[in-house]
């Protein structure tokens, strides 16, 4: 029974369910048409970013005067450049990358695979007290965009955010419904938790 996939009607999209034989892994991919349209814009904004360098590069610089000139010119845009590898990278993780939350009798794992991104940890399963899924709402040019975070309550009283950003409510109150059946904790209301 290694690493069986289970065949839940009540799996929501985007979700992927294994037994490990050991525990259970809950898999979900990044991937949405917004990393599409950050992809483009990303492309395009390096790409004049490459240009504006190709540019200043085939200006010849005869004295220090033009040399001072032109290093503010190098210079000015790096923040746009910092901004726009973000952005590819962002994309890039978004095309490519995958949550997997495993559950064991010993710890609760966040891993971000394949291409690195904050957020991995490891939590002992003695330190769990309580998860739940906490409603965001945000204001854009567009309206109000929602998204659920997966968090954490810890004996001691922490509270740690385990995964953030999820789309679909159906998601995020699958993986605490989950987790905590696997555990055996009793789910208790929580301020401000999402039901």
């Amino acid at each position: 029974m290694d690493n069986q996939t289970y065949l839940d009607p009540g799996l929501p999209e985007g979700l992927e369910l294994n037994n490990t034989g050991t525990g259970i892994e809950i898999t979900r991919k990044w991937f949405s048409v917004l990393h599409i349209f950050t992809g483009i814009f990303a492309l395009v904004w390096c790409g004049f970013l490459f240009f504006w360098y190709s540019i200043l590069g085939s200006i010849a610089a005869p004295g220090e005067e033009t040399y001072n000139f032109l290093l503010i010119f190098y210079l000015f845009p790096l923040i746009h450049v910092a901004v726009g590898v973000y952005l590819l990278y962002y994309s890039l993780c978004g095309f490519f990358n995958k949550t997997t939350i495993s559950v064991d009798w010993e710890n609760l794992r966040i891993k971000h695979h394949p291409l690195p991104w904050r957020g991995n940890r490891t939590i002992p399963r003695s330190d769990i007290k309580q998860l739940y899924v906490k409603r965001q709402e945000s204001r854009t040019r567009n309206g109000i965009s929602v998204t659920y975070d997966i968090n954490l309550i810890t004996h001691s009283g922490s509270d740690i955010k385990l995964v953030k950003g999820l789309t679909a409510d159906e998601q995020a109150l699958f993986i605490e419904r989950e987790v905590e059946k696997y555990l055996h904790i009793e789910n208790v209301p929580v301020r401000g938790e999402y039901s």
